[in-house]
């Protein structure tokens, strides 16, 4: 039977071990009406908002991470988009997200995200296809780069679930930094990393992105709850995707704040067939204002260029193409 199949039967069968004390939430609070207090506010996607009850151990560690504050906002799978996810300082995929129907939405979203549904890390272009997957039955998990913050000071075999469970793993793409394995081969990562800018199956990431064990159904021990933790705060202090007006671009990026109050060009591209992606950001010039002919994106000599989601205003012209395609 088909990996993904087994998954979403099990998330079916997990709706009716929902715990009732998580709020029912239809439709994500926008991070900005959470708590002032908030510094770091948490998007947590499950397959169904609340999350099953599959999702309740990876929740509660979530939620226990700053217990204090209530940052922390469930969503369904299919209310989500890049948008919404980029509002919040962090996301949270769980495992009971069907793989087949959430696909690859969010991933180029200029967001720090800790992926736990091991079928996803393909979408999310952190392992190429095929090189994920789980393993029945296991309670542990070999720490391989004890130094690493993702360790979360642990080393060695440590056991993250109370009883026997399935456990996620993936083979990192490009320059993904393996921290954790099943302990069996050292190639399947349980825990691993991307730095914001490390190249990931075919592109480059656009924020942060940490591979975590899949805890569907599974009851977290202290150590696993403290691995969560880590990965949370290895995210939020990951920066994010900047430019300096004027930057000559080479590679895929994605903009993680507004580039303003550019002099002469926002950015100039140096490469052929890269996207530049603007996060729904806006680059914004003073050249129009200055009569000085700037461009928001100067574009010479290269082909198979892509320019998406974001505003440009404020330069003499938005988009200068000279001998390109």
């Amino acid at each position: 039977m088909d990996s993904r199949m087994t998954r979403a039967g099990r998330f079916l069968a997990s709706l009716g071990l929902l715990v009732a004390t998580v709020a029912a939430v239809h439709t994500a609070t926008p991070a900005a009406a959470l708590d002032p207090a908030c510094t770091d506010t948490v998007l947590f996607v499950a397959g169904s908002s609340p999350p099953p009850g599959g999702d309740r151990s990876l929740f509660d560690a979530v939620e226990g991470h700053d217990p204090t504050l209530d940052c922390v906002v469930p969503i369904a799978a299919d209310d989500v988009d890049r948008a919404t996810a980029e509002s919040y300082d962090v996301v949270v995929i769980a495992s009971s997200v069907r793989p087949d129907l959430f696909g690859d939405r969010l991933a180029d979203a200029a967001v720090p995200i800790l992926v736990s549904e091991s079928y996803l890390f393909d979408e999310m272009s952190m392992t190429v296809v095929g090189r994920n997957g789980e393993l029945a039955n296991r309670t542990s998990i070999r720490i391989t780069d004890a130094t690493h913050p993702l360790a979360a000071g642990y080393s060695g075999s440590v056991g993250v679930f109370t009883s026997p469970a399935r456990l996620g793993y993936g083979v990192p793409a490009g320059a993904g930094t393996a921290v954790a394995n099943t302990g069996g081969s050292s190639a399947r990562s349980t825990i691993f990393a991307f730095e914001t800018g490390d190249m990931v199956a075919g592109s480059t990431a656009p924020a942060g992105r940490v591979g975590f064990f899949s805890s569907f159904g599974a009851e977290f021990t202290s150590a696993g709850r403290d691995l969560t933790h880590a990965a949370l705060d290895w995210l939020l202090a990951q920066p994010s995707q900047t430019a300096e007006c004027g930057a000559v671009i080479t590679t895929d990026i994605t903009l993680g704040a507004d580039l303003v109050d550019c002099p002469l060009h926002g950015l100039v591209v140096g490469a052929d067939d890269i996207t530049i992606d603007l996060g729904g950001h806006y680059l914004r010039g003073t050249a129009a204002s200055t009569n000085v002919a700037g461009y928001g994106i100067d574009i010479r000599n290269h082909d198979e260029v892509t320019i998406r989601n974001g505003h440009i205003e404020g330069f003499f012209y938005g988009v200068s193409l000279v001998q390109s395609d």
